[in-house]
């Protein structure tokens, strides 16, 4: 009874994904075809399709302006950020608790990372370092540099990942996100992802699937 429960579970998951699958296709029919429909009017034809435009950006300012730490380990951490403490370990695992909680603080630490602010990307950096897959770090870090541009240290992190996992699900994962990160620096993330891996065959195919995704989109939509 258990085996079958967990086999129907799947199946509902399996339809579900093949549904959310079928959406998405259609959804990207209506972005493209609006899209090339009048190149120069795009805006008003993704409006018009249901597209609506929001600024946030102002409510997200309010929101950081008026954080506050809301327990001892975020007061600890902004002790750190503000300079009134020095670095140790501990900040590496109360910052990933923290971010990993139930309710995270999320416009405290945002206006930490939209400032830019050397000491927590010293704690991303040292952290990665004896965590190199981890992944509120790695994510922490790209957040980080849309910020404050950090390109190497970005590369010199997802390299270090790349080595580590052993995961082809994962390793797909962070290929997609560390070529997502680098693409407006102009960086080819692709090539050199061939070149890391074009001894190791079972990376190196997933890359190439990587590579054909990448293509078969640029068909679909083109500005």
């Amino acid at each position: 009874m258990k085996t079958s429960g967990i086999y129907m579970a799947n199946k509902e998951k399996d339809w579900k994904e093949e549904y959310e699958d079928i959406k998405n296709e259609l959804l990207m029919d209506k972005v493209s075809n609006a899209i090339n429909e009048d190149p120069r009017n795009w805006r008003k034809n993704m409006e018009d399709i249901g597209f609506t435009w929001i600024d946030d950006s102002q409510e997200e300012k309010e929101e950081e302006k008026n954080a506050i730490p809301k327990n001892v380990n975020q007061e600890y951490l902004i002790g750190y950020f503000e300079e009134q403490i020095a670095f140790n370990d501990k900040l590496i695992e109360v910052f990933i608790n923290e971010v990993e909680s139930e309710n995270p603080n999320y416009p405290l630490f945002r206006k930490y990372f939209k400032a830019g602010n050397t000491g927590l990307l010293h704690i991303l950096i040292s952290g990665l370092s004896s965590f190199p897959t981890n992944q509120v770090l790695l994510s922490g870090l790209s957040y980080f540099h849309g910020n404050r541009n950090v390109l190497t240290h970005i590369i010199s992190a997802y390299t270090a990942a790349f080595n580590k996992e052993d995961s082809a699900e994962i390793f797909k994962e962070l290929c997609i996100d560390f070529i997502n990160d680098t693409n407006s620096d102009g960086y080819d993330a692709l090539a050199t992802l061939k070149s890391m891996f074009q001894n190791n065959s079972k990376k190196l195919q997933i890359i190439e699937e990587i590579n054909q995704i990448a293509h078969d989109h640029d068909e679909v939509i083109k500005f």
